[in-house]
């Protein structure tokens, strides 16, 4: 059950709840480690320190390390702080000319790589860390790296492990979108990142690098966010053009269903809500917080009307289209009150807008990130909508059914590995307008006409338990394996 004592493992990404956080990934990171450590592990975080991120409270480590690029040396600072409740070190790395600017992790609204400088502040990160490792200030067994924005970290400890102090040191490399791949002009990349005397270690794809399949051929092992994901990638529908180099590591590649932290997401103790409950008085708490939300939003509180929310990235993975397409018919024909909170791409902004437009006092429609508000949607709402096109893990559908509210999936990734239909959600298939629609029918028809179906499906979501335990099992199983079998 134990992790062998001398396992470190160091967490390596772009976002970190609550320090850092965009989306999902954001929570993986700052989750999983705590989770890890309670099963026995050492545990460290390494992040870049971005502007936004204020240096005052974090303790300063070293300065004036030296990273050599093809036409200059940067010099980068390391500092530290713990993981808020834990005491898991997070170290943050400071560079004002590729961290400095911005925001956000990301200069894209929408968290996809859109610029060279997104190219170059995540590979110099990368390069980075390995100095880092290399010098000794950061130590570990295993480094789990995270989605493209380490691939290049992946790629140089597989091909320069010798000059590392620990030489057994191994990769895990985990998938959190697929779509978001880090890729640019190699020729580009290459005059920028490589010293004199560097060997030019990346691979080429028609012209470019790409930074996720880095990652993907060079870690000792490669995991995905769900065991649905982890099969749907070796297809061509869903492998975004990387489907036959994920083939070829089918035997180093498994899915683990990605949790939520259980002490963050707990309605029971949760400060944003109207007011707190638990199991026992989920029902009045329910009724509760949905009033005060509806009156809060001046939305019409029609007692008949369910109320469906949705807490999202605005884009077209997250099937927003199909919703804007079916909603119209939906709301000219049913009782049924939306509100929707996210920002993503200016057309699904806009489309959503419309509607609130269209439909006062029926939709709600907020723009932008605004965690008190998502919390109340989940706590308030009958029902919960994720139509996406795919779906790697899903977060959305754990949280919501931990405030008992029943998510209306569609069956891919995560969503399909997590919910039942009719048991703890409504879950259809294709990925159109069409389906979602008689999805939401479905779902108004049990709320209206089968209030004791209604009950028992919101009672099953009630005692599900996503909780990050389970899969920090699994990692820890695959840790032990991957340090037992000495690499790939």
């Amino acid at each position: 059950e134990f992790l062998l004592p001398s396992m470190r493992i160091l967490f390596v990404g772009s976002e970190l709840t609550p320090i850092a956080k965009v989306g999902g990934l954001g929570d993986v990171m700052g989750a999983l480690p705590k989770a890890l450590e309670k099963l026995g592990a050492q545990v460290s975080i390494v992040i870049p320190r971005y502007g936004f991120i204020p240096k005052e409270k974090l303790k300063l480590l070293a300065t004036h390390i030296e990273i050599p690029l093809a036409k200059t040396r940067e010099r980068i600072a390391l500092r530290e702080t713990k993981l808020p409740g834990s005491r898991i070190r997070v170290f943050l790395i400071e560079n004002h000319r590729y961290f400095g600017t911005g925001s956000s992790p990301y200069y894209e609204r929408s968290a996809f790589v859109g610029t060279v400088k997104e190219i170059q502040r995540f590979a110099f990160f990368s390069k980075a860390v390995y100095t880092l490792l290399e010098a000794g200030h950061l130590e570990a067994d295993i480094v789990h790296a995270n989605d493209w924005h380490s691939g290049a970290l992946v790629t140089m400890l597989r091909n320069q492990r010798s000059k590392i102090k620990n030489q057994n040191i191994k990769t895990v490399f985990t998938i959190h979108n697929l779509g978001n791949q880090g890729r640019w002009n190699a020729e580009e990349i290459d005059d920028w990142f490589f010293a004199r005397g560097e060997k030019k270690i990346f691979a080429s794809f028609r012209g470019e690098h790409n930074f996720i399949a880095e990652g993907i051929m060079n870690a000792d092992f490669v995991t995905t966010v769900s065991p649905t994901y982890a099969k749907e990638i070796l297809t061509r529908a869903y492998g975004a053009g990387l489907e036959k180099i994920l083939q070829t590591r089918k035997r180093n590649l498994t899915g683990i269903l990605n949790g939520i932290d259980y002490d963050f997401f707990n309605p029971s103790r949760d400060q944003f809500l109207f007011k707190q409950y638990g199991s026992a008085n989920a029902q009045s708490g329910k009724v509760y917080n949905k009033a005060k939300l509806l009156s809060t939003l001046g939305l019409a509180d029609t007692p008949r009307a369910p109320l469906f929310g949705l807490v999202s990235r605005l884009t077209e993975q997250k099937g927003i289209d199909f919703i804007v397409r079916s909603l119209p018919q939906f709301l000219e024909s049913r009782d049924g009150i939306f509100v929707f909170l996210g920002r993503g791409s200016p057309n699904e902004e806009a489309a959503l807008r419309r509607l609130e437009q269209r439909f006062p006092g029926r939709v709600f429609v907020k723009i932008g990130f605004d965690e008190e508000l998502a919390h109340r949607i989940y706590a308030a709402s009958d029902f919960f909508l994720m139509p996406s096109r795919f779906e790697p893990s899903g977060l959305g559908q754990m949280i919501a059914m931990r405030y008992g509210t029943i998510p209306i999936v569609r069956a891919t990734g995560g969503l399909k590995d997590s919910v039942r239909d009719m048991k703890t959600g409504v879950v259809f298939t294709d990925a159109s307008a069409i389906a979602l629609d008689a999805a939401i029918r479905r779902a108004w028809e049990m709320y209206t006409l089968a209030p004791t179906r209604f009950r028992n499906i919101q009672n099953a979501c009630l005692r599900e338990n996503f909780d990050f335990k389970k899969s920090a099992r699994a990692y820890q199983a695959l840790y032990q394996k991957i340090l037992a079998a000495g690499g790939a």
